[in-house]
């Protein structure tokens, strides 16, 4: 149960950090179009990362551009990882790319969800 909290956790933190490196420190001019990360799947034993990201774009050529660019970027982005992650190893990562529909349909799935949760009473708000 511990362990499975610590992945859990673990995962979230490469999602915000990745998503943070690529916002901020990617200089990189083949990055043409919007990136998302949608989430990450980590081992148990925290050794493998495999990172969901959706390209937003109408134009093919800039989804490419993009997905190359983040490819050659893996490497400084995993060392940029290991710098702030408190595990003993840093993760090798891979990359999962969906596509712009694929990404709303997550989009709409986890809308759904929330609503549910909602309406069970596990919402957002306090009520004290």
């Amino acid at each position: 149960m511990a362990k499975e909290i610590r992945v859990k956790r673990v995962g979230a933190f490469i999602e915000k950090e990745v998503s943070e490196v690529i916002l901020t420190q990617l200089r990189d001019e083949g990055i043409k179009a919007m990136v998302t990360v949608f989430g990450v799947e980590v081992s148990n034993d925290l050794r493998h990362a495999k990172i969901k990201l959706s390209i937003n774009s109408d134009n093919e050529e800039e989804i490419e551009s993009t997905r190359k660019a983040l490819i050659r970027a893996k490497s400084f982005i995993r060392r940029s990882l290991s710098k702030s992650l408190k595990t003993m190893y840093s993760p090798e990562i891979w990359f999962e790319f969906i596509s712009l529909s694929e990404s709303m349909k997550v989009y709409e799935k986890l809308k759904e969800v929330e609503k549910e949760l909602e309406e069970k009473g596990f919402g957002g708000e306090n009520e004290d």
